[in-house]
């Protein structure tokens, strides 16, 4: 799910500025947990796939829930705007579950919904 993905991809950074700004133990976690899953693949001089990403989304999402606990917490709109996010996230959950479940799908649905960048693949 892209909003997951990029969501939790900028809450990375949110946290890592939280987790040392307020010494917040269960932030430096996430971030140890996050480091630990991803690093070792980083320094594989092969070419590394997403699936070695794979074990480090659950920590991002950590994250992400972390910074919008935080949003509704602090924004006078914070709570529409987690209502917003969590809606996008299920849309587009719906709209790539069938390509990501391998479900046989018509090529056009790929590439009218949800080839984004030319650089995405689907087989």
């Amino acid at each position: 799910n892209p909003a997951v993905w990029w969501g939790g991809f900028i809450a990375f950074f949110l946290v890592i500025y939280d987790a040392f700004k307020l010494r917040d133990r269960k932030l430096i976690f996430v971030l140890i947990a996050i480091f630990s899953q991803y690093i070792p693949w980083v320094i594989i001089p092969r070419l590394t796939f997403i699936y070695h990403y794979f074990a480090t989304v659950p920590f991002l999402i950590f994250g992400l829930v972390y910074v919008l606990g935080e949003v509704r917490k602090r924004w006078a709109f914070g709570k529409e705007l987690v209502i917003f996010f969590a809606i996008i996230t299920l849309i587009l959950f719906v709209l790539f579950y069938p390509i990501l479940s391998g479900m046989i799908v018509e090529r056009a649905y790929v590439e009218t919904y949800l080839r984004w960048f030319p650089c995405w693949v689907f087989h």
